[in-house]
This record gives C-alpha cells, structure tokens and sequence, in this order.
C-alpha cells in the first residue's frame, strides 16, 4: 500500500479521536492502538511511503480528566536478591525516569540488568526512561569464597639470648567479611605465638605476634617457622606463608642472683650468698666481686658469702651492697638493700666475783652499768637480798657492809639490777660470805688443857733439876781423884 506522508500522520491522529469521541467523553480509561512509524522507512525523496508490518499493539493508561498517558514498568529479581523499590508493578507517567537500585544477598553479586529481555550492564542505581511499558530483573549471582591473605616478614636474624619479636597478618577479601584463623605449624622450642584470638575484627585484619629468645644450644643454627591463616568459608580456605630464622652463636652474658631485700636489728648479724652463673656452653671463668658494701661489712668473694653486724651507729637506714660478676668480656651487676631497725638493747650491768669478809671487816665494792644505744638512755640501778646493815647508793653504784660480830657465818646472793626504761633490764647477783667470829674465850685453854699445861711444866722442871744435881756430883769426883800418868812414868 503506498500513501502520501501526510496522509499516514493524519491517519493515526483520527484513529485516536474518533476513538475518544466528539464530545470528549471517555471511559475512566481508553485502550488504543499505537502504531510505530519508522521514519527509515517512509520515502521522504517522493510522497509515497510505505507502511511497516504492524506488531503487537502497545497497552497505555490513558488518564480521562487529564489527557495524560501512563506506562508501567514490571520491577523482578533473580535469586541471591533484591531491588529498591521491592520487586513489582510501578505505573510512570509517560516520559519520566525511574531509578532502581539492587541489593544483593552476603556472598552474592550484581550480575547485570535485564530490561525488556536485554542486557543493559551492571550500573547500579539504574535509571529506565519510561517512554513505554518495560520490564526490568535484577540478575544476581553468587560470590566464591576467596581465600584469605596472609603477611609475614622475610628472613630473620637474631643473636643467641636475644629476643625476637615480629607480627603476622592476615586479611580477606570476601564481602561480607569473614572469620580467620591464625595459627602456627612449626616453632622452635621456647618460641610462642599469640594469634591475638585469630578473629577479624570490623574489618580490620587479624594480627598475630610471635616471639622467641633462641638459648645458648640453639646456636648457630637456622630455623623454619609456617604459620596458617584459615577463614570460615564454605569450603574452607587457607593461606600458608613461612618465615626463616638464622640464630649466630654468641657471648651470653652470666648472671648474679642475690636476694632482693634483707632487714636486720643492728648489733645482729645478717649473711647471704651471691651466686654467679654462666649460660655460655662451656661455661666461661667467672669472677665474681663487691663493687660496695656497707662500713663493717666482709664479702668472701671465693665462697660468694656476705656478712655483716651493724653497729648501733648504723641503725636506723638502708644500706646497699652491690655485687658484680665477670666472664672477662661481660658483667652482670646486681644490688641488695639491706635495712637495719632500730632496737632497744639491754644495758650491760659489770659486777665483782664472790666476796668473803670477816665480821668487823669493811666490804665495800662497786657495779657500773653501761647502755650499748645511741644516745644512752637513762639508767636506773637498784639492789636486793642485801645483808642486814648493808647500804649501796644507786648513784654511784657502790655496796658497803661492816658485818656485826653478832651475825656468825653466813652466805648472802646479792641481786644488783639495772633498767633503762625502755623494757631493757640486766640482773647480775655477787654471793658474799661471812666468815666466823673470833671470841677472847676461845683463846683460853680448857680445864683438860690447863692441866696438860701444868704437867708439862712440872716435868720440865723436874729434867732441869736432875740435870744440874748430875752436873755437880761430876765436878767433885774430878777434885778427888790423883791425876792419872798417860805416859806410864812414875809408877
């Protein structure tokens, strides 16, 4: 059929009218036929055209009282999901744009947009230009579970006795995010490793530490620590990273142990040991020293014993002593504080040794009394158990006693004490012995005795009168008697 441009646009627009009617009157609403007229194909060089195949008519809301022309766009979604607004029905008024947003479920993606059958890309908000009925789905699809990250340091170095310490981290990628593990496969004896609970945390990642102080038989040496990063995905996946450790052999330094505090009441004395150590293999030669002690103090460096008696000067303080050990390249140097108190002491009370006196005879003798503290407190002397008529002054400490004739022998304990006040007392007892009287009476011999007296006497004078009695009869024979011739001349 061939027709006159103009004709073919006068056409539809009387169709349309003469649907509506001459009075306008119309049904709340009016279906009607839109026909696409391809400019391509209307010859526009000559007056005639052609009229394009007719396709299924498109359905319109026609609004009575307005004259405008609604189009309605059907909003769908695939699994994994949803849009906003919610999937359904939304009439536009012709003309207007209508912008559509999808929401995908967790572990799931926006894979693109389909309108009227079509892909149209995976722009997100869409915005659909209502210049006819559409339909619009949301195409959805699910993520794989991508494995986590994980981030170690590279090789490591570290001396024998030093400590090393680095992080671990981990992190994924996976929307939303997801639970790591950390954890470690291998570690050299006495190493530890804290995964920091191995969980990540509002998107921050998981950070775990390790740390480790190689001993001296772990060197030289290399060591190979693996450490794991697992999420919670469904299958499971891990990272697995290592990190390598070189250990050098090296001087270790030895170690002084000493106690950490001592106290002492002065005037007592307080020891301790210092002892030394090496962690070297061998063990190197040590020497050990006191770099200072107190004043009085003595340290036998051979046996590693300290001791020391305060002096009452020295209390109440602290002191420090301080020690040093060597293996000829590195020390170790410790310090004990020592406190001393202060302590009341008892005074010292000086007494004589047993005493012996005759009656008449003055004894007298004194006690002195000493306080070790600083300053001396105040003394107080007393005495008790004295013989009777015995005095002592307290003031100068002295005892005196003239024992009465009348007393006879007697042993007396005296109890000489001295207090300073403070709860400090000393009790130091003399014994003094009273030796027997000496009577007139006694001197006098007794009845048998007197008369032994006189006897002798007798017979002493009787030996003295037969001597001289003797003497004299020999005197008269030597007068009487002729002289006698020793030579034999004469007869």
């Amino acid at each position: 059929m061939r027709f006159r441009h103009g004709f073919a646009m006068t056409l539809v627009i009387v169709l349309l009218v003469s649907m509506i009617g001459a009075s306008g009157a119309v049904s709340e609403s009016v279906q009607g036929i839109y026909h696409h007229i391809l400019a391509s194909q209307i010859d526009t060089q000559v007056d005639t055209g052609t009229w394009p195949a007719l396709s299924a008519p498109e359905v319109f809301t026609l609004n009575a009282a307005t004259s405008i022309v609604y189009y309605n766009l059907n909003l769908t979604s695939t699994d994994g999901g949803t849009t906003s607004p919610a999937p359904g029905d939304y009439p536009r008024v012709s003309g207007d744009y209508f912008a559509v947003t999808a929401i995908p479920y967790p572990h799931n993606l926006l894979d693109h947009w389909q309108l009227d059958g079509v892909s149209v890309g995976t722009a997100n908000p869409i915005t659909v230009f209502m210049n006819m009925n559409h339909t619009l789905q949301a195409v959805f699809i699910a993520l794989p579970n991508q494995p986590p990250v994980l981030t170690v340091p590279g090789p490591q170095v570290v001396n024998e006795g030093v400590n090393l310490n680095f992080r671990v981290n981990a992190s994924d990628a996976d929307v939303p995010i997801e639970t790591i593990t950390l954890s470690v496969q291998s570690m050299p004896a006495g190493a530890t490793f804290d995964p920091s609970a191995g969980i990540f945390v509002n998107g921050n990642p998981v950070a775990g530490s390790f740390s480790w102080t190689p001993g001296e038989g772990q060197g030289p040496a290399d060591y190979l620590v693996v450490f794991r990063a697992t999420d919670n995905g469904s299958p499971a996946f891990s990272d697995i990273r290592t990190v390598s450790i070189h250990v050098n052999e090296a001087n270790i330094p030895p170690s002084l142990k000493v106690p950490s505090r001592m106290v002492v009441n002065k005037l007592t004395t307080v020891s301790f040991n210092v002892t030394a150590s090496d962690p070297d293999l061998p063990p190197e030669n040590l020497t050990v020293s006191a770099v200072s002690i107190p004043p009085g103090a003595h340290f036998d460096a051979a046996g590693g014993v300290f001791s020391w008696t305060p002096t009452e000067a020295q209390g109440p303080g602290d002191f420090t002593a301080t020690f040093q050990v060597s293996d000829g390249s590195l020390t170790d140097v410790k310090s004990v504080t020592i406190t001393v108190n202060e302590v009341n002491h008892p005074p010292v009370l000086s007494v004589p040794n047993s005493q012996t006196v005759d009656p008449g005879t003055l004894l007298t003798f004194t006690v002195i009394a000493t306080d070790p503290d600083l300053p001396p407190q105040p003394l107080r002397l007393s005495a008790s158990g004295m013989p009777p008529g015995a005095s002592f002054d307290p003031g100068t400490g002295t005892f005196s006693w003239i024992p009465s004739q009348s007393l006879g022998s007697s042993v007396y304990n005296v109890a000489f004490t001295v207090d300073d006040g403070n709860g400090g007392v000393t009790t130091h007892r003399v014994t003094i012995t009273l030796k027997p009287a000496i009577l007139a009476s006694s001197v006098l011999p007794s009845p048998i005795g007197f008369g032994l007296l006189w006897y002798v006497l007798i017979v002493l004078v009787l030996v003295e009168a037969v001597a001289i009695i003797g003497l004299r009869r020999g005197r008269r024979r030597k007068t009487n008697a002729s002289p006698r011739n020793l030579s034999g001349i004469g007869r």
